[in-house]
């Protein structure tokens, strides 16, 4: 919304729910939304170009955990390896 305002492109809010409800809004065709290419359908259309819609940043994510028992620290290694394998795929 911030980079909508900051280009001065209008916007209205029309959607607003879990992934399978936005992603519902999308394949109906009622909206655009800033989607993650991964989670897009095969018939859903990127229009960012078309509409000359500003680029989204990258993100970082930071995972905190106070758990030290041997199952949670393999699952949060599992965790950061999708994510820098995702990364370095990009």
């Amino acid at each position: 919304m911030r980079l909508l305002d900051g280009v001065q492109i209008p916007w209205t809010e029309v959607c607003v729910g879990t992934t399978p409800a936005v992603t519902a809004a999308l394949f109906a065709g009622l909206a655009a939304a800033a989607f993650p290419r991964r989670l897009a359908t095969p018939d859903m259309v990127e229009v960012s170009h078309k509409f000359g819609l500003p680029e989204i940043p990258s993100l970082s994510i930071i995972l905190h955990s106070s758990l030290t028992d041997a199952r949670t620290r393999e699952t949060l290694r599992a965790i950061t390896a999708a994510f820098s394998e995702h990364r370095r795929l990009s």
